[in-house]
Parts: structure tokens; sequence; C-alpha cells
């Protein structure tokens, strides 16, 4: 299970900043990062910032037309994962770091990463390479399956 950062805890720094509620995950685990950030959780953010409901899909749409409801959201969600990606670069420091799943879609996000990155390092950090996954944003489920696959495989002979 390693490698699962959506799994490390949001901050309290951050969860204070925005006065967010602590979710409980999927996993069992409550203030997951992956409960703010995965698109159930941008619903979530985007209720609790503003008020109002919105799917992932309009907040995407509104970040394009450049709605100031979406874009307060999405500087709150930028804070969540680049403080997530920085605590990553500085206990494992990456060279790049690859977004996958719907949300690496939004040019804003990948756009705009680095520099929240950034705002969560210290001197001496460099932010890594911030990347769409090659084949898409469902390179990640397509390559567990493949594992998923070789492995069975193995174990079958």
């Amino acid at each position: 299970m390693s490698g699962e950062y959506g799994h490390l805890p949001l901050s309290a720094y951050l969860q204070q900043k925005y006065q967010l509620p602590v979710l409980k995950c999927g996993c069992g685990l409550n203030g997951c990062v992956e409960s703010y950030i995965a698109g159930p959780g941008v619903q979530t953010l985007y209720q609790h910032i503003t008020q109002s409901p919105k799917s992932a899909i309009e907040w995407a749409n509104d970040i394009k037309l450049g709605d100031e409801q979406a874009l307060k959201v999405l500087a709150c969600y930028l804070d969540i994962l680049g403080e997530t990606f920085a605590a990553i670069s500085k206990s494992l420091h990456p060279e790049v770091i690859v977004l996958g799943g719907g949300l690496s879609l939004i040019d804003a996000i990948v756009e705009k990463l680095p520099d929240a990155i950034q705002t969560h390092l210290f001197s001496g950090f460099a932010v890594p390479d911030v990347k769409r996954a090659k084949f898409g944003d469902s390179s990640g489920v397509r390559g567990a399956a493949i594992i998923g696959s070789v492995h069975a495989n193995s174990n079958a002979s």
C-alpha cells in the first residue's frame, strides 16, 4: 500500500486555514487528503467554500470561464495538493510528479501546481516536474489492471 499519497492526512494548518470539516475517507481513516482532492472531494470543497453545490465537471468548466467562486475553490484545492506533493518531495525527492485521473484534465491544475508545491517547500528543494499521465487520465487504472493480469497469470502457471 505504500505510495498511496491520497491517504496522507490533511494538515491541521490547512484544515484551520479553510475551516474544513474533517472528512471520513473511504479507507476508514479520517482526514485523508483524497477526501478533498478526488472528484467527490471537490464537490465537498465547493459546497463548503461557496455554500452551493457543484459537480467537479461544472467546477472545471467554471474555472475555464474565470468564475470567481470556482477560482476560490481552485486556490484551496491547489493549496491542499501543493502541500501534499511538497511533503512527498521532502521525503522522497521525486524528479517528476505524474498526474492522472479526471481532474488531471483541468489545465489550471497542471499549470499552477508547481507554484502551489513551491509554497510549501523551503530553500534547497526544487519542485519536481509536473506532467499529465502520458496515456491519459485512466493510465493508473490501466497500469493496475496490467500488473494484476501479469500477477494472476504468473500465479496460474
